[in-house]
């Protein structure tokens, strides 16, 4: 619903005088500012002041898809302490590829 909304607030100062700091958020927000309304994402902003008032404004979300999956290329290199060498080279390393410290399916031997 837009429109102008009137709010009544019935303290403006605490007993020492000092005056509370008011903010308005709309209602439903995730944590991002974020709020799905008919199927489309919008993100909300506020601006304003308790004197001046405040505006409440969702933006339309652009979605994006992307055109090609997005990939990259890790380099991994394995070091031995300790070992000489030539023992060194005979060794096979496997490792297995984390993301968000949960484990994929993909490994590579060496």
């Amino acid at each position: 619903m837009a429109g102008l909304l009137h709010l009544i607030i019935s303290k403006k100062a605490n007993a020492a005088g000092v005056d509370y700091a008011y903010t308005v958020r709309e209602k439903g927000l995730d944590a991002s500012n974020d709020i799905k309304l008919g199927g489309a994402w919008y993100r909300a902003t506020t601006s304003g002041s308790m004197d001046a008032g405040f505006t409440v404004t969702n933006k339309k979300s652009l979605t994006f898809t992307p055109m090609i999956p997005a990939t990259t290329k890790l380099t991994v290199s394995k070091e031995w302490s300790g070992l000489s060498q030539a023992n060194a080279n005979e060794q096979s390393v496997t490792v297995k590829l984390f993301k968000n410290s949960v484990a994929t399916t993909q490994e590579k031997d060496s």
